[in-house]
């Protein structure tokens, strides 16, 4: 009579468990559809995270929420959220804060910087300066001095400045002093005729 021994035996019996194994594996593949395995990207990260991280970005934003506030920085709000929660975020309001050009139920936009300003910086404005804190009248009410202004406070008041350049702008008043003159800051790398004209009527020097 034909016989096996126990090696042969245990050898069949591991191949059975694993041909079974298998067609489990594909008839789950065959009624969902979809690959049974999970597909992994560089960096060990499955492609249903990234997915999934994606999808969480698109319903959040950032922005920077500086000036009169407890704790300036960038703060991350679901899209649609308003001024007023971007501020209660910082913190809330420090007793310095003057809002009364502050437009609080304004819907944010991503990467847009929220200035509380003091009662000083809203001195003579106008209503119609509601966004931005300053005028662009022939005085310097309301303008921003780029001899004492912040980074923080450059990038937020001035068009077309953001964080990088508003550094470039402290760094170079660091260096060289304090600009005699608004033409002056020409010489601040990055900034050319062009983007001057955009911020003259904004800046002044005391």
């Amino acid at each position: 009579m034909f016989s096996l021994d126990k090696k042969t035996l245990a050898l069949m019996l591991f191949s059975l468990l694993l041909a079974f194994y298998a067609g489990v594996k594909y008839a789950g593949f065959i009624q969902s559809g979809k690959p049974a395995a999970t597909i992994f990207l560089d960096g060990g990260e499955s492609l249903t995270a990234n997915a999934e991280k994606e999808e969480e970005g698109n319903m959040y934003i950032e922005v920077y929420v500086g000036g009169q506030v407890e704790k300036p920085g960038v703060y991350r709000l679901p899209k649609g959220a308003r001024v007023y929660q971007a501020v209660e975020q910082a913190g809330g309001i420090t007793d310095r804060a003057d809002l009364k050009y502050v437009p609080l139920a304004r819907i944010l936009e991503d990467e847009e910087t929220i200035w509380i300003p003091s009662p000083e910086e809203v001195t003579g404005l106008d209503s119609s300066y509601v966004s931005t804190f300053y005028t662009s009248g022939g005085n310097n009410a309301g303008k921003v001095n780029i001899n004492t202004a912040s980074a923080e406070e450059l990038a937020a008041k001035l068009n077309g400045i953001g964080p990088q350049l508003a550094k470039r702008i402290v760094d170079y008043r660091n260096q060289n002093g304090k600009f005699k003159s608004i033409d002056e800051i020409k010489n601040v790398s990055g900034i050319g005729e062009k983007r001057f004209e955009q911020i003259k009527d904004q800046i002044c020097v005391r």
